[in-house]
């Protein structure tokens, strides 16, 4: 059976999600090494008391919702008439992932790059 999931547990899974740079920054060269990453999963689990299927799904479904969110507020960067504020609770705290995609030194992000709740996302990559 499927853990339930209040937006302060999910909250608090984003952080302890964050705090493991090796399942989300590409960047590191640990992010390729398998038994790094399922290790760091499983501590997911463990501390989550779900199955470390569950974690996955749960990154998956939170990654996902924050692309779709993040491709909203940049459209509305390029066309004002649209412009959208997401209201998504997880939405700033999932900010961190911004930058996976650039180029590093194999080390991990520091911390974020945005200030507070009504920091508004410019096209990927900028803030």
């Amino acid at each position: 059976m499927a853990a339930t999931w209040s937006d302060s547990r999910i909250l608090s899974f984003i952080e302890m999600y964050r705090s493991h740079p090796v399942l989300w920054d590409i960047r590191l060269n640990e992010h390729k090494d398998k038994t790094k990453r399922r290790a760091a999963l499983m501590e997911l689990a463990e501390h989550f008391g779900v199955t470390k299927e569950e974690v996955e799904r749960k990154i998956k479904n939170l990654l996902s919702h924050y692309s779709r969110e993040l491709k909203k507020v940049e459209l509305g960067m390029a066309c004002p008439e649209f412009r959208y504020r997401s209201k998504w609770f997880c939405f700033a705290s999932m900010q961190f992932l911004n930058d996976r995609h650039k180029p590093g030194n194999g080390q991990a992000d520091p911390g974020p790059r945005f200030q507070g709740p009504d920091f508004q996302v410019g096209i990927r990559g900028t803030a």
